[in-house]
């Protein structure tokens, strides 16, 4: 297979790179901290089992959520060298469009499944530090481009190269 082979190409139907593998992973990484840390925070680090338990079974509905309100807000989309000030208004209505839902599911879960449901604290909480998690990740990464393009700009005008 040729390296730079198009799926069609190499004769997959369906290809995903390792990069977006990995900021994909990095961006579950991500929503998944924000529940864990709105829960410690929620309990002063003291989490209960019960709590614990609920946490897990949770954890699966907050991430398809709030992976749907990604994809809805076309995160995903973004090179995230070049986030800026434009994208804040996408990842608002991601977080805005994540926590409704979650806050639904908390009023109409029936108290048959009150393992689903999440405290409103939570809810909010996490909102904040996923969303805030997942900019705060991407303006790392330009950050951290721009940087370096300083840097080679800086080697170029001392090594005479124009």
């Amino acid at each position: 297979m040729r390296k730079n082979a198009s799926p069609e190409q190499s004769g997959r139907r369906f290809y995903v790179s390792r990069r977006r593998l990995a900021l994909f992973a990095l961006d579950l990484g991500v929503l998944t901290g924000g529940l864990a840390l709105a829960y410690l925070i929620r309990f002063d680090f003291a989490v209960p089992e019960a709590y614990r338990a609920a946490f897990l079974a949770q954890l699966p509905v907050v991430l398809a959520v709030q992976l749907g309100a990604m994809y809805l807000a076309h995160i995903p989309r973004f090179a995230w060298r070049y986030i800026g000030i434009r994208e804040v208004r996408a990842f608002a209505s991601a977080a805005a469009f994540s926590a409704l839902p979650l806050l639904v599911l908390r009023v109409v879960v029936p108290e048959s499944l009150a393992q689903f449901r999440i405290p409103v604290s939570v809810i909010l909480a996490d909102t904040l530090f996923a969303f805030g998690g997942l900019l705060a990740a991407r303006m790392l990464r330009r950050m951290a481009h721009e940087r370096a393009m300083v840097r080679e700009s800086v080697d170029e005008s001392l090594a005479g190269v124009h």
